[in-house]
């Protein structure tokens, strides 16, 4: 409850844009899926900061080496 409260206060500039230009029903409905887009965000960082810790390799390419095949 408390987390959801500082998130709401630290967002609250941006609610207040959804309310003046969606209106109150948008801005009811966008809230959560802001909040799942915290979420996601929290849990990749995490994902990734675990790997660089642990010195697992990326599974993706460089750019360079991506590019080779590209003529």
């Amino acid at each position: 409850i408390v987390a959801g409260a500082g998130l709401t206060a630290l967002n609250a500039g941006f609610y207040a844009f959804l309310l003046r230009v969606r209106g109150p029903r948008f801005t009811l409905a966008a809230v959560p899926w802001h909040w799942v887009y915290y979420a996601c965000a929290g849990v990749g960082f995490s994902i990734g900061a675990a790997q660089e810790v642990l010195g697992w390799p990326a599974t993706a390419l460089p750019v360079e080496a991506a590019r080779e095949d590209v003529p």
